[in-house]
């Protein structure tokens, strides 16, 4: 039975509301367990400006850059693996009606997380060189600039719709190989594209108001004025960071009324 885009986001928005608190610990988690890596690096640093660090003669740039490589490395690694964890969790929970799983720590290693973190980045991979081929064809083509902008986002966007439900179907295990990806998520290109317009939208405006409001305070000055702006955005905060997963969460529904 097809379920129109609203509906997918409307359930959305009623899982993030089920699961608000469930995922702001998510993201704690994740927030916390940088502070460590941080102050690792930023103590390594720090004594390497000190000249405290054994077997260096001097401070040596060269040396403080590959500290910085090394850690903004682990941390996209970290990033990637922590990502996965929690898009697979939020697929499953959607998907099978289940509480959102929030021990993502234990689960970053999961045989699911890892195709599911693989299986994204070939499809970034794929994305890029796309979009690095539609560039060199638009270059040397020489057409308009408005034109060669819409022959670059057209096969980038074409392909970001046709791809974005392979990871669910990896997510839930239904998906083993890319033939039957393509099988599976066929005819849905145009779906996927309303629910992600239309969760878009909903983030959008969300802003747009609170940026309104915040707008609007500062015409009143005084004291009051910057207490309730102050409040105001850390209102906005809580919760627009749960609302960052409605795109996921709504394209799940959507992936699970095809399923």
């Amino acid at each position: 039975m097809s379920i129109s885009a609203r509906a997918h986001v409307k359930n959305g928005l009623c899982f993030i509301k089920k699961n608000f608190g469930a995922l702001w610990l998510m993201v704690l988690k994740v927030f916390v367990s940088l502070i460590p890596l941080g102050i690792i690096i930023g103590g390594s640093v720090f004594s390497l400006i000190e000249g405290k660090l054994e077997n260096l003669m001097a401070v040596d740039p060269s040396n403080i850059g590959i500290l910085n490589f090394v850690a903004a490395l682990l941390a996209l690694l970290f990033t990637f693996l922590v990502s996965s964890a929690i898009g697979v969790a939020i697929v499953r929970s959607v998907v099978l009606e289940e509480p959102l799983d929030t021990r993502i720590f234990s689960k970053i290693f999961d045989k699911i997380v890892l195709k599911y973190l693989a299986v994204s980045i070939l499809i970034l991979l794929v994305m890029m060189l796309t979009m690095g081929l539609s560039f060199a064809m638009v270059m040397v083509s020489g057409v308009p600039m408005y034109i060669g902008l819409f022959l670059i986002a057209a096969p980038i966007l074409y392909l970001l719709f046709r791809l974005a439900l392979i990871t669910y179907g990896v997510a839930m295990g239904d998906i083993t190989s890319f033939s039957g990806a393509f099988k599976q998520t066929a005819g849905q290109v145009w779906h996927v594209f309303k629910v992600s317009v239309l969760a878009f939208l909903v983030v959008v405006l969300c802003q747009l108001a609170v940026s309104g409001v915040i707008y609007l305070l500062g015409f009143v000055g005084g004291t009051a004025s910057m207490v309730l702006t102050m409040l105001v955005f850390f209102v906005s905060f809580v919760i627009f960071l749960p609302l960052q997963f409605l795109w996921g969460a709504s394209i799940s529904t959507l992936y699970k009324n095809i399923r």
